[in-house]
């Protein structure tokens, strides 16, 4: 399929571009014409573009991102364009403004934003660490800032970013300390989240995100964080909710291989005194000691 065929379900509407069905025709021609394919994207994803049009152009891009083996079996300088695509065109939607059309952009776009970093199983992508900077150093802080949005789904789907981010990095071998200790803080802050899906997705973001962390972090110098993480967790352990609990335990098994045995009995001698799951704790203490 030739780009000028791939373009004829492009169109104006009202003035405004109109390519809502360009990534649902497309297929293998979406990543033939990458160059084309994201000056297209960024004209119509603009932040001054039509909202409704804007709004129907994200479903179709995230949809067509999850069929990333498809789009992208032919296509070249793919890097490239995932740059592109991820800081030129979705960062500036990402970017806080006032409004529920505001707010529901900014789910559309983080929702394209995990689409593009989830990996399909014949792409690779960022092969290369130092393609990853670039847009790490764009993305992270507005990710850590909509943890935060007043969208639950934004909120839920932000942490899910960030994970994906970690998975990446720690493939590509360049997920270190001052990453971690960027993330993490605000990660335990969604432990309080009002809504019970963020909650849970946030968990398991801790989990992911100290498994195998850099060996720097493990060291006594940073017992400071490795205690704060306990006391968090161990805290929101004795929430009723059976899911959560079940989330967290397997959050502090993670956490147990990074502390040393020594934290881990002293946090179990302070919390054994103050929590109603005293038994379910004790339990758990036990396991991480005998492996730790």
């Amino acid at each position: 399929m030739h780009l000028r065929k791939l373009s004829l379900g492009i169109g104006y509407v009202g003035g405004t571009l109109n390519i809502n069905s360009l990534t649902l025709i497309a297929g293998e021609a979406f990543g033939e014409n990458l160059q084309e394919t994201g000056d297209i994207l960024e004209k119509a994803l603009d932040t001054d573009a039509d909202p409704e049009s804007r709004l129907k152009t994200f479903i179709a891009l995230s949809t067509a991102l999850e069929c990333k083996d498809k789009i992208f079996k032919n296509a070249t300088d793919l890097d490239a364009f995932l740059q592109k695509l991820l800081v030129q065109v979705l960062v500036p939607t990402l970017v806080w403004h006032a409004g529920l059309t505001a707010e529901a952009m900014r789910t559309m776009a983080v929702a394209c934003v995990c689409s593009v970093l989830n990996p399909g199983v014949q792409v690779d992508l960022f092969p290369q660490a130092a393609t990853i900077a670039p847009f790490l150093e764009k993305l992270t802080p507005l990710l850590l800032s909509l943890t935060e949005d007043s969208s639950s789904r934004s909120r839920q789907l932000a942490i899910e970013a960030l994970t994906l981010i970690k998975l990446i990095a720690s493939k590509r071998k360049c997920w270190d300390t001052d990453a971690l200790l960027k993330v993490y803080p605000e990660l335990l802050k969604r432990l309080d989240d009002p809504t019970d899906t963020v909650r849970i997705t946030a968990v398991k973001a801790i989990a992911i995100i100290f498994k195998e962390p850099p060996s720097e972090f493990t060291k006594s110098n940073y017992n400071g964080h490795h205690e704060h993480l306990i006391d968090t967790l161990v805290t929101h352990f004795d929430d009723d909710d059976d899911d959560l609990q079940s989330h967290l335990a397997d959050c502090l098994k993670v956490i147990a291989g990074v502390a040393s045995k020594t934290t881990l009995l002293d946090k179990f001698n302070k919390h054994k005194k103050l929590t109603r799951n005293s038994a379910k704790l004790e339990d758990l203490f036990r396991e991480f000691i005998s492996i730790a």
